[in-house]
């Protein structure tokens, strides 16, 4: 509550703000930051926003950061038909990078499976 009536202060200085305690308490809460995002084009603040957006969290399982991204981009879905045209294009750029990070992120666990499965057989 005291973030959203941050967010409709609007001001660069108040959206910065409530950014940061965004990004401080959970750090993911994608239909806050979309509201900062709706009201901005200071690319700080973007910047702020595409960090909190990759904020994972605790996650388990071997690809357990991927399928967080995974995760994110889906719910960046339902934002690529929104009216705010800043809105429609943040989304389809998130999801484009989430899911290329996550595509990194398997990757890297396949290639770091494979690397234990060879030390170990010798």
């Amino acid at each position: 509550e005291i973030i959203q009536k941050t967010i409709k202060k609007g001001g660069d200085a108040n959206l910065m703000k409530a950014a940061r305690i965004i990004h401080s308490l959970d750090g993911s809460d994608i239909d806050l930051c979309i509201e900062i995002i709706r009201r901005t084009d200071n690319q700080k603040i973007i910047n702020q926003i595409d960090s909190n957006i990759y904020t994972t969290g605790v996650v388990s399982g071997e690809y357990g950061i991927a399928q967080a991204y995974e995760n994110k981009a889906k719910e960046l879905e339902k934002y690529k038909i929104d009216k705010n045209e800043r809105v429609r294009k943040f989304a389809e750029r998130m999801i484009g990078s989430l899911l290329d990070s996550a595509k990194r992120e398997r990757q890297h666990t396949d290639e770091e499976k494979q690397l234990r499965k060879i030390e170990f057989e010798g």
